[in-house]
């Protein structure tokens, strides 16, 4: 138990917590599913192409033809490992920023399931990017308020307090 402020009586208790974090870099690919004795499934062309500016993200599957449009390396880093943003560390400072357009084409006639895109955009991250995918857990601290025996000394907000209100739209 943590005391917080000077001899006051307001406590913070601390708990543990695990969360799982995907660690980019470069090189080879080290996780579980490299062990399965399974051919990973690849796309047969694939086109990665730069975009300027901010565009939004979107995707599109037209039969075996796979369109990912404005994504970041951060986006599709998510997109393709099914994590958070939070889950993810490392890597080079423009992988939040810098959107992509990927063209690819998948094996076969008929669209690709989206696991089967999943894996396939994975196996796009580790060879054109050089991704390296390093699962871990890590802890850290959980802290609980609590409130002292004479309650909160806390007011209450008010919407002039920020200058707007919610809903309020600016500029309009």
């Amino acid at each position: 138990m943590i005391k917080v402020g000077g001899g006051s009586n307001k406590t913070v208790r601390s708990h543990r917590v695990t969360r799982a974090c995907a660690v980019i870099g470069i090189g080879v690919v080290l996780f579980g599913a490299a062990a399965n004795a399974q051919q990973p499934i690849e796309f047969e062309v694939a086109s990665i192409k730069p975009l300027s500016g901010f565009v939004n993200a979107r995707g599109n599957a037209s039969g075996p033809r796979i369109t990912l449009s404005g994504y970041a390396l951060q986006g599709l880093i998510m997109e393709a490992y099914q994590v958070e943003s939070w889950q993810v560390s490392g890597g080079p400072p423009w992988r939040d920023t810098d959107p992509f357009e990927i063209i690819a084409e998948a094996p076969g006639d008929t669209s690709p399931t989206p696991a089967q895109v999943r894996e396939m955009l994975r196996q796009l991250l580790q060879k054109r990017f050089r991704l390296k995918v390093h699962r871990m857990t890590q802890e850290g601290g959980i802290y609980a308020l609590i409130l002292a025996k004479n309650g909160p000394k806390l007011k209450k907000s008010t919407a002039g307090d920020f200058g707007y209100s919610v809903g309020e739209v600016r500029g309009a």
